[in-house]
Parts: structure tokens; C-alpha cells; sequence
């Protein structure tokens, strides 16, 4: 499946969830032609007018500048702490953040912890099953052992697995380290190409390190939302091959509402850009738990990458309906709905997970967060209020 445009996905926003969901910015969108470049530049379709709106006009979010690391367990891996030869001098990261529902720290299955950006180049990098820390790191916030010595201490040398290097510079925008993949068929007997991404192989695993950027936008006004999707479940990946993958955001009881996004979703690209504008009840409390974000998978696509049939809204297949208080426990659990969802720039949905979570004897894993399911990450730091504000 080819690289779709950000036209593209401007396109399927202003002809699909505008006549749905009432986004903030479609009362001033006339015709897809009135989509804009990121740069502020005319479409390329040559018909687009004039006045057509460019990010920082009244409901269009401008980029904003914003510095951060946000690490994301997407992997079959235990919870982990990472290490980088280029900073050696380290505790392993987080050194700090402890996981949720635990008072331990580390990167827990399924869960993303925000790290400030930093200017080292970090170079390889390790990572280590959190358990096979713990010992070292009794009291959070203590130092303990730094990655040179973890590295060199046998014992627990072992247990680092290399998974590649970080070679771009981090000190500025924010970046999303994502851990995705496997360890080999040795270590993993229920690992697959399904599972772990079609670079999977028995001998060797897939496990590492993906750099990715991202575009922090302004927030447009106290009660919207602005939000894209990454996907980074390899298991949805394969089983939307060839489907129309959505996302939609509504009450949670009323059954998915016609998506916001639509179509073929590259694995690891925010899409849409610029994001989408979803109007929410900011101060009612209650809302949060009755309101939320649907993944759909849809009908069969057109060699662009478009639904054969895009009104066929009967199927349409619900794979997660996740509130926002779902979905904000899972990203932050220490912190509140409505501080979480409060930060003055866009958020990414992390889609993570498997589709069918597997123990290794083959049965079934019930632990959520194995399963599919969404997390929220604010592009800006949250408000300083918020009890996560660090992460």
C-alpha cells in the first residue's frame, strides 16, 4: 500500500466526518479543494481558491513548537528499561516513572512514559526486562547502577537485548520511541509474522527501537480535541490489509458513529495531518466515561487507499470502543480525565496491542493490556497541575 498524501487525509475529513460528527473547522470548509500543505502553501489541486484556510486561521490548528521522548511499549516484551552507549553515564530509562498500578519503574506492555528531549546523541540501544532491574533500583529516585555498569556486571549483563540505534537528533520536537516486534520463536514460541510484523523470523526475532517524529499542533479552543491516529499494532495491521481502518468519536452506548478517519492507515505515520478537531464536553466530568473513540475496520479499498463503499456504514466491524476515561487511565493512570485531556496542543492515539492476545502455552491472555486498545499522548506537556505533568 503507497504512502497517502496529507491532502489525502484533509480530503476524507472535510467530505466524511464534517456531514457526521461537526468538527470545529467545517463551517469554514466549503470543498475538499479548500485543503491546505502544512507549509501554508496552495493545494496542489489547481482549482483550490485563493482563500482557502491555512493553519492559524480560526479553527485551523497552527504547528507549535514542542520537545519531548515519548517511549512506547508496542511490543511482545516484558515491561522494560532502556539503555544507550551513547550516554552510558545513565540509570537506565525511565529512571523515575514508576508504571501504572505498580511502584515500580520501567515502560509497562501496552502503556507510552514522556521523557524530556535530550541533546546526546544516544546511539545503540538495550533494553532490559524491568524485573531483571528491580534488585538494582530499591528505592525510586535513589541512584543505582548505571547503564555502563549494567552492561558490564555479569549476571545481569545476560539479559540485555540489543534492539537497535537512535541516530537522530532529539534535542528538539518530540519523538516517539516505539519498541515493536518479537523476540525469536526460542524465546517467544507463539510469535508469528501476524503477530510481530511480516520482518519477523523464527532465528532472529524483530525486537527494536523505531524512531519516529511528530508535528505538535496548537489546541483549537478549551473544548476541542485535536487528534491523529498512529497505528502501531502489527496484529490490526494484518487484519485490516486491504479494509478500510476508522476511527470515529462518540457516545460509547449509541454504537460507533461514521469515522473521522476512514482508509488504508500507514503503520507508524500520525494521520490525519494536520489533525482532526473533535468538539467534547471539557467540564462535564461525567461525559468522559460516556463519551469516547471507536477503531473500526470498514469495507474494501480502491487503489488509492479509499472505501469501495464508504456509506456502508453496516460493515463496519467496532475492534475498540474505549472511553475517554478508558483511555486516559491506560495513557496516565495517576493523572484525571479532564486534566489529562487539557494540554494546549494536538494528541497522538497510539493504537497497541494484539487483536487475539495469546498466552504462551496458546491460551488466551486476559490481561487488558495486551489486548487492543488506545492511549492518548499529549505533543505538549500536560498541564503542570496534572499529576502526570512530568510524563
Amino acid at each position: 500500500m503507497g504512502k497517502l498524501s496529507p491532502r489525502f487525509w484533509g480530503i476524507a475529513l472535510a467530505s466524511g466526518l464534517c456531514a457526521s460528527l461537526g468538527l470545529a473547522a467545517c463551517s469554514s470548509l466549503d470543498s475538499a479543494s479548500d485543503v491546505q500543505r502544512l507549509d501554508g502553501g496552495a493545494s496542489s489541486d489547481a482549482s483550490a481558491p485563493d482563500s482557502s484556510l491555512r493553519p492559524g486561521d480560526a479553527g485551523v490548528a497552527s504547528v507549535i513548537e514542542a520537545n519531548a521522548i515519548v517511549l512506547v511499549h508496542a511490543a511482545a516484551f516484558p515491561a522494560f528499561r532502556v539503555c544507550f552507549d551513547g550516554v552510558l553515564g545513565d540509570q537506565p530509562q525511565p529512571s523515575e516513572e514508576v508504571m501504572p498500578e505498580a511502584n515500580v519503574v520501567g515502560v509497562d506492555v501496552g502503556t507510552a512514559v514522556r521523557l524530556p528531549a535530550r541533546a546526546e546523541r544516544l546511539g545503540r540501544a538495550f533494553v532490559f526486562p524491568e524485573k531483571n532491574l528491580r534488585q538494582y533500583y530499591p528505592i525510586v529516585g535513589v541512584d543505582g547502577l548505571t547503564c555502563q555498569e549494567l552492561l558490564t556486571t555479569l549476571g545481569i549483563k545476560e539479559s540485555a537485548v540489543e534492539v537497535g540505534q537512535v541516530t537522530e537528533d532529539l534535542s528538539r520536537g518530540v519523538h516517539a520511541l516505539v519498541l515493536g516486534g518479537c523476540l525469536p520463536s526460542t524465546d517467544d514460541p507463539i510469535a508469528s509474522t501476524d503477530r510481530c510484523g511480516a520482518d519477523w523470523n523464527a532465528a532472529k526475532g524483530n525486537l527494536k527501537l523505531t524512531t519516529l517524529s511528530l508535528m505538535a499542533y496548537a489546541r483549537v479552543g478549551d473544548t476541542r480535541l485535536s487528534v491523529q491516529l498512529l497505528q502501531l499494532s502489527p496484529a490490526l495491521q494484518r487484519r485490516a490489509d486491504g479494509r478500510a481502518l476508522g476511527l470515529a468519536f462518540g457516545p460509547i452506548d449509541g454504537g460507533a458513529p461514521a469515522p473521522f478517519i476512514e482508509s488504508a492507515v500507514p503503520f507508524g505515520e500520525a494521520v490525519p495531518d494536520p489533525p482532526a478537531t473533535l468538539d467534547y464536553a471539557a467540564a462535564d466530568i461525567e461525559s468522559y466515561a460516556t463519551s469516547g473513540v471507536f477503531v473500526t475496520l470498514g469495507g474494501a479499498l480502491d487503489d488509492a487507499g479509499a472505501p469501495l463503499a464508504p456509506d456502508a456504514g453496516a460493515a463496519r466491524e467496532v475492534l475498540v470502543a474505549q472511553s475517554l476515561a478508558e483511555i486516559q487511565k491506560r495513557s496516565s493512570s495517576r493523572s484525571l480525565p479532564s486534566d489529562w485531556f487539557s494540554a494546549a496542543s494536538s494528541y497522538v492515539m497510539l493504537s497497541v496491542g494484539d487483536t487475539d492476545p495469546r498466552l504462551g502455552d496458546g491460551g488466551v491472555d486476559v490481561d487488558p493490556r495486551r489486548a487492543l486498545h488506545l492511549l492518548a499522548i499529549p505533543l505538549a506537556t500536560p498541564d503542570a497541575g496534572s499529576p502526570d505533568a512530568s510524563q
